[in-house]
């Protein structure tokens, strides 16, 4: 199972392309299924491959997958790098990025004064993001090599604008100015404390 551990990698993204290119067309029901369950099967995937490199006494796998450059004497290759503590924060990575999906099914459904449940329009946009969110952590994690890591921790902070500025949309920013305080003179700062704006204060934090 180590040499299969790009599984916990690809397992995630399947649910990526899934959820991006169905999902919206098939609705939460599926969405709310195939999101946690990809990640389900990666911590499944984790589980095997800890117990199975605990029993082999070695200190570090590395697992090739392909060569991407070769020049001369440089070979950057894209390889995984199986260790304790690679694969102590798989496990953490899949079981609680597991736990967050099953709560999300939840969240993302929103209720009227009336008590119905309505889910959220863009529930399946959502589900992308976050498995693509456990697919970056997860090469970051495992990545053999600067470049992986660098890009791993590129699309974590991607992924992170994208949930952060989820709702997007502008209208529910209040429209009267804002007291800054006793014998101040009101300053119009409602947008920037709208989720509209969620999206520009999360591109600075992130950069």
């Amino acid at each position: 199972m180590i040499n299969l551990i790009w599984l916990v990698i690809a397992l995630p993204l399947v649910g990526v392309l899934f959820n991006g290119l169905l999902g919206r067309r098939l609705g939460r029901g599926v969405v709310s299924i195939v999101g946690p369950l990809v990640v389900l099967a990666a911590f499944l995937v984790g589980v095997v491959a800890f117990f199975e490199f605990s029993g082999q006494g070695e200190e570090a796998i590395t697992v090739p997958l392909w060569n991407w450059v070769t020049i001369g004497n440089l070979d950057i290759a894209i390889n995984l790098l199986v260790d304790p503590l690679s694969l102590m924060m798989v496990l953490v990575v899949t079981g609680v990025g597991f736990l967050i999906h099953v709560y999300a099914t939840d969240y993302m459904v929103h209720r009227d004064d009336k008590g119905h449940a309505h889910a959220d329009p863009n529930f399946a946009r959502f589900f992308t993001f976050l498995n693509l969110f456990v697919a970056s952590m997860l090469v970051l994690v495992l990545g053999d090599n600067y470049l992986m890591m660098y890009v791993g921790w590129e699309l974590v902070g991607v992924c992170s604008y994208l949930l952060i500025g989820f709702w997007y949309e502008r209208g529910s920013e209040p429209q009267t100015p804002i007291e800054l305080g006793p014998g101040q003179q009101p300053v119009a700062m409602a947008p920037l404390l709208s989720p509209a704006a969620s999206g520009m204060k999360a591109f600075i934090v992130n950069r």
